[in-house]
């Protein structure tokens, strides 16, 4: 209270210019209907700048619900593409229609990329139906795996993480490999383990090869932006530009793979009888 009364003080010349301003403002309007047309044109332009404002200030939050709103509508599309794909798979062998995996929509809220192990954190959890081990997809491509959960939040390692590989291949040749980061930049990872014998090209999609149990075949994971064959190595090293733009990562999708519990019990069995 002091320090406002000081301020109303220092600046009391002030205070009065503006009160006779604006009593003589309004003693010219009510004398004169020219000005009083004008001073209500002025407010009204006034209110309308302040509307446009609250407008548009209205607008980009709609526009938030509204891609909340069609990333929902791409999950249940994504779904529907899954339930397409397996009756059409079920009609060509005659065995019994199952859709495999399941596409969940979330938001990232936090995400990092200027370490050497870097994660993502998104509104949805357990709650979700979200589990460590489920795979994360963006709208350009393969973004990380899950691996915490809480009721109401998800840890996501990207793959700009020391511990996260994938299983990809080239799109022209089908030559599959194994995608990591190499701990450089956040817009490249690097595909190890294709054979010489294979034809490389740069600008082919690398996309993931479908043997993994967390993410489906032909998601894109980058672009092939160089290569080279070490010396006296039998496989090259390629250097994949990355689809995903960590950065610019709003809403992202997380697939369950509705067998993988089947797929998990079968091959422990497997190992265990050896």
């Amino acid at each position: 209270m002091h320090h406002l009364l000081l301020f109303v003080r220092q600046h009391a010349n002030w205070f009065l210019f503006l009160l006779l301003q604006s009593i003589c403002v309004l003693l010219i309007a009510y004398e004169s209907a020219y000005h009083q047309t004008a001073l209500l044109n002025t407010g009204m332009e006034l209110s309308g700048r302040g509307l446009t404002v609250y407008r548009r200030a209205i607008g980009y939050l709609r526009l938030g619900e509204e891609n909340r709103r069609l990333a929902a509508e791409n999950s249940q599309l994504l779904n529907r593409l899954a339930q397409t794909a397996a009756q059409s798979d079920s009609v060509r062998s005659d065995t019994t229609q199952k859709q495999i995996y399941f596409y969940s929509a979330a938001r990232v809220i936090q995400s990092m990329t200027a370490s050497g192990n870097n994660y993502l954190m998104l509104d949805q959890g357990s709650l979700a139906g979200i589990e460590p081990r489920m795979g994360v997809i963006g709208p350009d491509g393969v973004v990380g795996i899950v691996r915490n959960v809480s009721p109401h939040f998800a840890a996501v390692y990207s793959l700009l993480h020391s511990k996260v590989t994938v299983s990809a291949r080239i799109g022209h040749s089908g030559a599959r490999g194994t995608v990591r980061w190499d701990g450089l930049s956040p817009q490249y990872v690097q595909l190890d383990e294709i054979p010489r014998q294979q034809r490389v090209l740069r600008g082919d999609t690398v996309f993931t090869s479908g043997l993994s149990r967390i993410f489906p075949d032909r998601i894109p994971v980058g672009i092939v932006e160089s290569y080279q064959l070490p010396e006296g190595s039998n496989h090259y090293r390629i250097r994949v530009r990355l689809t995903t733009q960590y950065n610019r990562l709003d809403h992202v999708y997380v697939i369950r793979n509705l067998l993988r519990r089947e797929m998990d019990t079968l091959m422990h069995q497997l190992i265990h009888d050896q």
